[in-house]
């Protein structure tokens, strides 16, 4: 409760209590903060479960009236039951609670005077009637949020000062630039702790002139998966593979762990795998299952095709494209005329294409299989 104004502003960073005005906004509110939790701790004494704090109203009260408690505020909202009551109890009875015109006991007098009770008010100024507070705990309230707000005002303007000094002394770019490579570094230092933890490797880039395009890698696994809970793979290959094997077997995610192995190492970080050699592609390109878009007009197979007229517009011979299950969304005799099709992929036209890093992954028969009959 004690720094609740800072919920209301950006700020989330500890100010430097130097400043005057600062500094002596910060000591009143430590003084009515200290002067509101004397007065809740005498004024509702053993009454803990019944403490409420009113966020909305900013009001702190009883959900429930004490017992033996000088009850002012159901006088004030209860019309006379409470007097008319009050009023046929007997003279002995006000007496010896020290109430009355009685003669009161010696220790009755040293009591301490009990605290009234009456009704706060929301924040419209209307009142809550099931509700009780003190006069004491109430202005103590109203001290404490008159502070809050003063020592906002003076946080607000510490801070704008500081602003104003930056702009003024052109210190900004220099600070962006620090964060900017804060962020980088708390990233870097992320990313090697949970390499090092995982038992990742620092994969051996090929030369950038080098022709050799093949790749290799040893127990290479899931990037999202522990080792010990992944099943490990090495492979070695270079121009086109056909990647075939039943459902459920792992050909996309063998498929994802390969390109996200080789975007890590071309970008020096760790990659999931024990080792690895790999070359340096200028394009990615990763197509796996898609889904109808009514939206657009397009369906699973428009979709699917549009993706491969990008990837084979945008690749050149250092690029590496993986495509998961071509041609899933039409029909089994057109699927292997459109693999087939991509096959031979070495035009003419692009002949620097020729070489371009391919790997499919099928379910389905080879282009030569006849369509089974019904």
């Amino acid at each position: 409760m004690f720094f609740c104004f800072f919920l209301q502003v950006e700020f989330r960073g500890s100010l430097s209590l130097e400043h005057e005005a600062t500094k002596k906004a910060y000591g009143l509110l430590h003084r009515t903060a200290s002067e509101l939790c004397t007065a809740v701790k005498e004024d509702f004494p053993n009454a803990a479960q019944d403490l409420t704090f009113d966020i909305h109203n900013n009001a702190i009260f009883l959900t429930k009236l004490p017992a033996n408690s000088n009850n002012a505020a159901t006088r004030t909202s209860g019309g006379g039951s409470s007097s008319s009551s009050r009023s046929k109890r007997p003279k002995g009875k006000e007496a010896a609670d020290g109430n009355g015109d009685g003669d009161a006991s010696p220790d009755t007098k040293k009591e301490k005077k009990k605290p009234k009770f009456l009704n706060p008010h929301d924040r419209n100024g209307k009142l809550l009637p099931k509700r009780f507070t003190t006069e004491r705990v109430s202005t103590a309230l109203s001290g404490y949020l008159t502070a809050i707000e003063e020592t906002k005002t003076a946080v607000q303007s510490q801070l704008q000062a500081l602003s104003d000094s930056i702009v003024t002394n052109n210190d900004l770019p220099v600070i962006a630039q620090a964060a900017h490579w804060s962020v980088i570094c708390q990233a870097m230092e992320g990313h090697v702790r949970h390499a090092l933890s995982s038992g990742w490797s620092l994969p051996s880039l090929k030369d950038l002139n080098n022709p050799d395009m093949s790749m290799k890698v040893e127990n290479l696994v899931p990037y999202w998966l522990p080792r010990q809970e992944a099943v490990p793979n090495s492979f070695d290959f270079g121009g086109l593979f056909l990647l075939t094997a039943p459902n459920m077997s792992g050909k996309s995610t063998l498929m994802r762990a390969v390109l996200a192995c080789s975007l890590l190492s071309n970008a020096g970080l760790f990659a999931p795998c024990t080792s690895a050699v790999v070359p340096r592609f200028d394009c990615f390109f990763l197509r796996t299952a898609s889904y109808d878009i009514p939206a657009e007009d397009k369906s699973a197979f428009a979709l699917e095709m549009d993706d491969v007229r990008v990837m084979l517009r945008d690749s050149s011979d250092r690029s590496l494209a993986l495509v998961d299950e071509l041609g899933k969304g039409t029909s089994a005799r057109t699927t292997p005329t459109t693999r087939g099709g991509l096959t031979p992929w070495k035009t003419e036209s692009a002949p620097t294409r020729s070489r371009c890093r391919r790997r499919r992954s099928t379910t389905s028969r080879p282009a030569s299989s006849p369509e089974p009959r019904p």
